[in-house]
C-alpha cells in the first residue's frame, strides 16, 4: 500500500521533469518548422512571380 502511495507521489514529478520539457521542445520544433516552411513557400512564390 505504501509503495503505491510513493509511486503516485513520484509520477507527477516524473511527468513534470521528463515529459514536459519533451513536449516543450516538440512544440518549439513544430513552430520553427512552420516558420521555415512559410518562408520557403514565400521564396518559391517570389521565384514563381519573377520567372513565370
Amino acid at each position: 500500500m505504501r509503495g503505491l502511495l510513493v509511486a503516485i507521489g513520484i509520477i507527477p514529478h516524473f511527468f513534470v521533469f521528463k515529459v514536459q520539457p519533451l513536449f516543450q521542445s516538440l512544440i518549439n520544433f513544430i513552430i520553427e518548422f512552420k516558420i521555415k516552411l512559410i518562408q520557403l513557400l514565400k521564396v518559391l512564390f517570389l521565384f514563381a512571380t519573377v520567372f513565370l
